[in-house]
Order: C-alpha cells, then sequence, then structure tokens
C-alpha cells in the first residue's frame, strides 16, 4: 500500500507527503527453505514528507526527511539470513534522515541550489549481506551546490 499527498498550505508553502506499507516475502525460490521468508535488505515500510517555502520570488528553501523501517541482511534477490531457531539474523536498523534545500534565481536562465544531506550526520545503513561483516552505510552529511544555466 502507498500513499501520497501534495499540495500547497500557503501561497508560499507546499508540501508533500508519501508512505508505504509492504509485506514482502519470497514465493519461489531454488532453495525450498526460503520460500515464506522476507526479502533481505528490503524495509517494510517507508516514509517521506518534503516542506517548501517561497520566501521571495527568487528565494525558496525547505526540508526534507526520510524514514525506511527495520530490515534483515542476506544476499542480494534472496530471502533474509535466519538463525538455527530460524529466527530472522543480522537486523539493519531502522533509520530517519533529515536534508535541507535552498535554491535561488539569479535570472530567468540561471539559477543556484544548495543542497546539505544528512544533516544530522546519522549513521545509518542502507544493506548488509549474510555475512554480517559487508554493510553498506548510508551517506555523512554532504554538501552540495549546482548551477543551472539554460541555453535557449
Amino acid at each position: 500500500i502507498e500513499l501520497g499527498l501534495v499540495g500547497q498550505l500557503t501561497n508560499r508553502l507546499t508540501g508533500q507527503v508519501g508512505f508505504t506499507v509492504m509485506d514482502a516475502e519470497v514465493l519461489e525460490s531454488n532453495v525450498p527453505e526460503n520460500i515464506g521468508k522476507t526479502l533481505s535488505n528490503f524495509a517494510d515500510r517507508s516514509a517521506f514528507a518534503q516542506l517548501r517555502y517561497q520566501a521571495t520570488s527568487k528565494f525558496a528553501f525547505g526540508v526534507a526527511g526520510k524514514y525506511q523501517s527495520e530490515k534483515f541482511a542476506g544476499q542480494p534477490d534472496s530471502a533474509a539470513a535466519t538463525n538455527a531457531e530460524g529466527k530472522y539474523s543480522q537486523p539493519i536498523p531502522s533509520y530517519t534522515v533529515f536534508d535541507l534545500f535552498a535554491t535561488y534565481k539569479f535570472t530567468n536562465q540561471l539559477d543556484a541550489r544548495l543542497n546539505i544531506g544528512n544533516v544530522t550526520d546519522r549513521d545509518y545503513y542502507l544493506a548488509g549481506y549474510r555475512s554480517g561483516s559487508f554493510l553498506y552505510k548510508g551517506d555523512a552529511r554532504n554538501v552540495r551546490l549546482t548551477l543551472n544555466y539554460e541555453f535557449y
């Protein structure tokens, strides 16, 4: 199930939110023990929200947040790893990350965008594999400045 809303809250404030709930399950596999298990590296719940404020005709800024629920390590395109008791092992914790952004329009052809990702510099993991010693770590705090020029 996926729900999303996008709208203009005031003349200057716009927002969007989205929420997804899934129940991932292996239905077919060359490994019969995997059938019925959850997919590895798959978050059953995720959410996204963004607010953007148009301060002037040239300047806007905003904030965005993303949430991913707990997931479990395993081989790609396979079931999550389990222990001897059949319980999911090697959990990858849930996380929430916040980003900031701003845009400035110099002319009709030239604008700049500043993005600050993972503003709180939170450590989080995107995926893990069955060995338990191999994880994909999410981005640390990062800053990007982009200049856009349109040629007509």
